[in-house]
């Protein structure tokens, strides 16, 4: 077991292993079958290659401080276009209320 972590920014070239984190999370679930697999991993992997390179999509990855090239988490944390929206809106309506 690792002591030690390194988190970093999701990049385009991770879209691969957080599709198919994002793929067994689903499988995991009982949402997927073994055989739907890998066909919602190649979609989700061209889906979030594209939000990776417009920043729709914002994601963290944690590695072993000692083998930067082994992801062990993908995403620590991510967001859209969609929650940043919602996550400004949550902020006015709070600096309404408090203004109040």
């Amino acid at each position: 077991m690792h002591d030690i972590f390194r988190i970093r920014r999701a990049t385009v070239q991770d879209a691969d292993i957080i599709a198919w984190h994002r793929a067994r999370m689903f499988q995991d679930m009982g949402d997927v079958s073994d055989g739907a697999f890998e066909i919602l991993r190649a979609k989700a992997r061209l889906r979030l290659k594209g939000w990776l390179e417009s920043g729709d999509y914002i994601g963290w990855l944690a590695t072993p401080a000692d083998k930067r090239k082994r992801s062990l988490a993908a995403p620590a944390f991510s967001c859209n276009r969609y929650c940043r929206v919602r996550s400004m809106h949550r902020r006015l309506a709070k600096a309404a209320r408090e203004r109040l």
